[in-house]
């Protein structure tokens, strides 16, 4: 009659974890769909570029203010083995439609205890993927490996 007991404990254990389960991970996914969410879009810091007095050499010799204008853009693409949401980033100098100064990608997990992190991905051949703001196809491309 314990053994019964105990059986029927355990499955009713189980069965409520099983029923829970997908209220738990919506619960979860939401945190990093509304951190997803506040980044996706275009920002930019040319306000502070402009007031900007300080500056330093360059690399050529040039002076160049010490805060240079960046423009930032933030898009929400598929890339499962990064993390649950991935963001592809495009860094332009100077203008929304300057040089490409950086790439990258952000991504947002779970860890083993339930705490929403983050990390950062560089590419190793970003010119490929440069434009990919704008050219979903160049997304859908990018894998892990890359």
């Amino acid at each position: 009659m314990q053994g019964t007991a105990l059986s029927l404990f355990v499955a009713a254990i189980v069965t409520v974890l099983w029923l829970t389960a997908p209220t738990r991970a919506l619960a979860a996914d939401a945190e990093m769909e509304e951190a997803a969410a506040w980044l996706e879009g275009r920002f930019d810091n040319a306000a502070q570029a402009k007031l900007s007095t300080e500056e330093f050499p360059d690399v050529d010799g040039k002076r160049r203010a010490a805060q240079d204008a960046q423009f930032a853009a933030f898009r929400r693409f598929d890339l499962p083995q990064a993390g649950i949401i991935a963001l592809y980033t495009e860094w332009r100098a100077d203008a929304a439609d300057g040089r490409v100064s950086r790439q990258r990608v952000w991504s947002f997990y779970r860890d083993d205890e339930g705490r929403l992190r983050q990390r950062f991905y560089t590419i190793r051949a970003p010119e490929r993927f440069a434009g990919g703001i704008e050219d979903a196809a160049k997304l859908a491309a990018l894998r892990i490996e890359d």
